[in-house]
């Protein structure tokens, strides 16, 4: 009697405590904000029509490489451009979409962050990180330590979710990746 009573609390806590984590777990899931991509891609009560466009694969070192494109996204009353930027893995593909005008300011801010490279090699300190954060959650920055002369780049793709940074040695090709990609929107954006 005491055995089934001791199995029966055990099950009941692990029950419980299951659903707890599943609460939380459901809870976060609900906080996370919403992308501007989300925000016009579900809209209800109308069509919706995405159409991609291919852009070249953006070559990150060691034999890796993200794929790019453009979405077009159309509802009967808009249209909205992404650049989405795709990281494959084994198991799981990480995509990330930044909308048009963001694109523009990932350009100036990425110009920018070039810019203050030289002037963080000579801060006196043990590590810096410089970045630029678009309202999505897209970050983009680099990172000096050890000698001030190695310049690390970073991508991440998605700060809502883990392990999602991918580093480069140089910058240079994602910047005319970028730069190919706002071209690309405003070629389809004259054509509509």
């Amino acid at each position: 009697m005491k055995k089934l009573l001791l199995i029966t609390l055990l099950l009941l806590v692990s029950i419980t405590y299951s659903q707890n984590e599943n609460k939380e777990k459901d809870e976060k899931d609900k906080d996370a904000p919403v992308t501007k991509m989300e925000k016009f891609s579900s809209k209800t009560g109308a069509i919706v029509k995405m159409v991609d466009f291919n852009l070249p694969r953006i070559t990150i070192g060691f034999g890796s490489y993200l794929d790019t494109r453009i979405r077009k996204i159309t509802t009967s009353s808009s249209s909205a451009y992404f650049y989405q930027i795709e990281k494959k893995e084994q198991y799981r593909n990480i995509i990330t979409s930044v909308e048009y005008s963001d694109l523009i300011m990932l350009i100036n801010a990425l110009k920018g962050l070039t810019a203050n490279i030289a002037g963080d090699q000579v801060i006196a300190g043990d590590y810096i990180e410089t970045k630029y954060t678009t309202i999505d959650g897209f970050q983009i920055g680099y990172y000096i330590s050890e000698g001030r002369t190695d310049v690390k780049w970073f991508i991440e793709l998605d700060k809502y979710r883990h392990n999602t940074t991918v580093y480069m040695k140089e910058i240079k090709t994602f910047l005319l990746g970028l730069i190919e990609a706002k071209e690309k929107i405003e070629e389809l954006q004259s054509k509509s």
